[in-house]
């Protein structure tokens, strides 16, 4: 059975650094709260830029970079089994504290409002029911500035998160993996951003 660490602060995401590696079964595991701005590769289309934003109840990739929806926490739980690393990210949006989420009835692309500040391993994220705010970061080759979010739902369905070239997110189960609709990257928000 898991211990659960008690002596983590609160606020954690709000130091850098990440934190500790534990060890369950066999399972090496490792927790990490970072600023960044994800991009759409997709380009081309009639809008200013290709960063994803959230507004209200909407997810976009059409947003220039200084537009402040843009900044999202990524939370990120990274998993070592069997000698392969696994990297999994919870998108939260930095201004409206919403999350980039699959509807698992029509597998498009929506905002959720959920706490996940404390969660620490995906069992915690299972547990809570929020595996539709969950995706795990796929890659053609290893150390890749290019990827993919496929996501952490777990019903046999292949859903991968991907915008046309005007940012307009399309239906999940309709992306091919490693698409241009698909292409993503991230870009690190500096810590003397607000």
């Amino acid at each position: 059975m898991p211990i659960e660490d008690r002596s983590i602060p609160y606020h954690w995401d709000e130091e850098p650094g990440q934190g500790p590696i534990k060890s369950f079964d066999g399972v090496y595991r490792q927790w990490f709260t970072s600023r960044h701005r994800v991009f759409s590769l997709n380009k081309g289309g009639q809008v200013p830029g290709h960063c994803m934003k959230i507004d209200g109840n909407t997810v976009s990739a059409d947003a220039i970079e200084k537009d402040e929806r843009v900044k999202f926490r990524l939370h990120n739980f990274t998993e070592n089994r069997n000698e392969t690393w696994y990297d999994y990210y919870i998108m939260e949006n930095q201004i409206s504290e919403g999350l980039v989420a699959i509807n698992p009835e029509d597998d498009t692309v929506t905002v959720k409002h959920a706490d996940v500040i404390g969660f620490r391993t995906i069992a915690q994220v299972r547990k809570a029911n929020l595996l539709d705010v969950m995706f795990i970061k796929q890659q053609k080759k290893p150390l890749d500035d290019q990827f993919w979010f496929e996501s952490c739902i777990e019903d046999g369905k292949r859903r991968v998160l991907g915008f046309d070239q005007n940012g307009i997110p399309l239906k999940t189960t309709e992306v091919e993996a490693g698409s241009k609709e698909s292409l993503l990257e991230m870009k690190r928000v500096l810590m003397a951003e607000p």
